[in-house]
């Protein structure tokens, strides 16, 4: 059990639809979205929290729980105060899901997402890292936004994106 781990509960800010959504439903939100906040908590099995920790922080800029006596089976890390990502070491606790790492390929068929304020400082952290690039920066035409597409320690695909860009933008590439 990992109890002093938790966080008591924040009543998350009203978010307002941008890009694609924004064009989509023509600015407003459904009614009932407006009436009930939801906010995704992904958790990843990793064959090391710790390094895995480690690789995330740099990446994102995000902040880590601070040291506890379960570091090495669980992590969350944080952005602001907002989780963005959990952390699990494969096979422990017997978790649905989280054990039998052999079985198939890690994150198949799954992206892990994040768009960030600052694309290009992530970039160059993403360089520093010598992360492995599954597919280098460029701009994605749909959401009108710069992407970047790595493989974690684990490999997963991490897929780090800059805010959607101004129509008549013409910025370059990060480097």
């Amino acid at each position: 059990m990992l109890s002093g781990l938790l966080f008591e509960a924040r009543e998350l800010p009203r978010l307002e639809p941008c890009g694609m959504l924004a064009r989509v439903l023509g600015g407003h939100m459904p009614s009932a979205a407006q009436n009930s906040a939801v906010q995704a908590q992904p958790l990843i099995a990793v064959r090391d929290v710790r390094t895995s920790s480690q690789w995330y922080v740099d990446l994102l800029g995000a902040d880590a729980l601070p040291e506890h006596k379960h570091r090495d089976l669980y992590e969350r890390l944080y952005s602001f105060g907002r989780l963005i990502l959990q952390l699990h070491a494969w096979d422990e606790e017997n978790h649905p899901n989280l054990v039998n790492r052999t079985v198939a390929p890690p994150g198949h068929g799954v992206l892990l997402w994040f768009q960030l304020d600052d694309f290009d400082a992530a970039v160059k952290r993403a360089r520093l890292l010598k992360a492995e690039v599954a597919e280098d920066a460029h701009i994605n035409p749909a959401p009108g936004q710069w992407e970047l597409w790595l493989r974690d320690p684990d490999g997963y695909v991490v897929v780090i994106a800059g805010p959607p860009l101004a129509k008549d933008s013409n910025r370059d590439a990060p480097a």
